[in-house]
């Protein structure tokens, strides 16, 4: 039994520094700052935070899919971004003095 719980620990432990590299790095994004991630990485935040204190609420599977969550919200900013830029320059004689997409 104390095996399955000390395997158990160090996958949510892994989750745990994975999903910290994971926040680090989508944040350092240029889609790091769009309302979707930032909710996203809050939410995977809160799980790793929850899952110190070995919370129901926060299990490896959780942080797991809080992680995809991320994922998902950022490839939906980026995409949400091309396409954009793509009517822009479809459009080109739309004044890009107002809208910048970076």
């Amino acid at each position: 039994m104390n095996t399955a719980v000390e395997q158990a620990k160090t996958a949510r432990n892994t989750a745990v520094d994975e999903g910290t590299s994971l926040a680090n790095s989508t944040a350092a994004t240029s889609v790091g700052k769009e309302p979707s991630v930032v909710a996203a990485m809050n939410r995977l935040s809160q799980v790793m935070e929850q899952s110190k204190t070995d919370s129901p609420q926060a299990l490896t599977t959780d942080i797991r899919t809080a992680m995809q969550q991320v994922r998902d919200a950022a490839a939906n900013a980026q995409t949400a971004r091309d396409r954009a830029k793509q009517a822009i320059q479809t459009f080109p004689s739309i004044s890009t003095g107002v809208l910048s997409i970076t």
